[in-house]
């Protein structure tokens, strides 16, 4: 499986336009939402949600996010005379960036109506937005599978330590995707296993390749046998320039070393 920074549409995530996105349609709010938070991520900037309308039973017919930056803070909580601490740092900067999404009750979908992708400040890296607010949420399968090995009696540092291994291959991933926008020469190429795990992975970027293409009469093939956390072989492709400097080719992390996962 290679890794692409695309939807199920070959639609770029990374470089999302308005084009790209008006009028795609999402069976519930709730997928809506985690297409918005994706494309958030994987940009760099936090989401807030933003005005919602209901109907009489309670069915959301509109809903609004947008970038945590919109707005402008009020300035009579700037100014007020009666003020023990100092203001806290203005977060806001009137970002305009937003997405809209509306419900169409004939064909029961919510429909991207309007949509913003511009920002007037700096985005956060790949390795930061892992720790924007919007990001920072304990879903409910990590809190099922938390109540589940707690009943088992694994000790919470054994149970914390098994969610985190699910995060860091998400939070791996995502930058990867993030770094194959940015370098039209990066590739890299993964595979799942049982359970929906991360089984082989291997990278490169434009500047390994153009080192190989330098230096590439040599490569010395190296495997650090299973020194990670993660109990994966992790190998190394790598040569000399002709500075006697070590150059990297390219990178893999593997769940075994069979014929075939090197191959």
């Amino acid at each position: 499986m290679v890794s692409q920074s695309s939807d199920d549409n070959g639609v770029d995530m990374i470089a999302l336009r308005k084009e790209d996105v008006t009028g795609k349609e999402f069976k519930t709010i709730e997928l809506a939402e985690e297409f918005y938070l994706s494309y958030a991520k994987g940009i760099g900037f936090s989401v807030r949600k933003d005005k919602l309308v209901q109907n009489s039973e309670g069915k959301v017919c509109r809903r609004r996010w947008c970038c945590s930056k919109e707005g402008l803070r009020n300035e009579k909580f700037n100014d007020r005379s009666d003020r023990i601490r100092p203001p806290k740092p203005i977060a806001r900067e009137n970002c305009s960036a937003h997405f809209w999404v509306g419900y169409e009750k004939k064909r029961d979908v919510y429909v991207i109506t309007n949509f913003e992708p511009h920002h007037n400040h700096q985005l956060v890296t790949p390795l930061e937005s892992t720790y924007l607010r919007c990001n920072c949420l304990v879903r409910n399968s990590d809190l099922a599978q938390a109540v589940g090995m707690r009943r088992a009696l694994f000790r919470t540092c054994q149970t914390y330590e098994e969610i985190l291994l699910d995060c860091d291959t998400k939070a791996a991933l995502s930058y990867l995707k993030a770094k194959e926008a940015m370098d039209p020469e990066f590739f890299c190429k993964f595979n799942v296993k049982e359970e929906n795990r991360l089984g082989n992975l291997f990278w490169k970027d434009s500047t390994s390749l153009s080192d190989y293409i330098a230096y590439g009469d040599v490569l010395i093939f190296d495997s650090m046998y299973k020194t990670n956390v993660y109990d994966k072989t992790l190998v190394l492709f790598v040569s000399s320039n002709n500075y006697r400097s070590t150059v990297m080719f390219g990178c893999a992390l593997l769940q075994d070393e069979t014929f075939e996962t090197y191959k």
